[in-house]
């Protein structure tokens, strides 16, 4: 009888273990468009809307794969609240408690949306408001 207790104790180890991971898997996965409130919230080292986006989706920061290009040099336009403020520099200027959330939006999103002046892509920043 104790290996028959031994085993039925492995196999619900085993299902416990394999709960906990898919539950696991599912709060890591994160819009990878997409900054929400949640992450910024826990990222209390980040001092500005730029560091939260080089911590958070570093890849926001690169273009066209393996070649890394900062977006200064790409052209990706900064929309803060729907209003156009620049260059990625603008995201240096906003401080990260005042940010609700952020987006990032492909050439052609952005160019549906803020028109064809974004060939290279937006971040598109939201405040708190009130």
């Amino acid at each position: 009888m104790p290996a028959r207790n031994l085993v039925l104790s492995v196999a619900l180890l085993c299902a416990f273990a394999t709960v906990v991971h898919a539950q696991k898997e599912k709060k890591l996965r994160r819009d990878p468009r997409r900054i929400t409130a949640e992450e910024i919230a826990a990222k209390q080292t980040a001092q500005t809307a730029y560091d939260l986006v080089q911590a958070l989706r570093p890849t926001w920061l690169s273009s066209r794969g393996a070649t890394t290009i900062l977006l200064e040099e790409t052209g990706i336009s900064v929309y803060v609240d729907g209003t156009k403020r620049g260059s990625i520099d603008e995201l240096r200027s906003i401080p990260r408690d005042q940010v609700q959330e952020m987006r990032f939006l492909s050439a052609t999103d952005a160019a549906t949306r803020y028109g064809l002046n974004n060939q290279s892509g937006a971040i598109e920043v939201t405040t708190k408001r009130g």
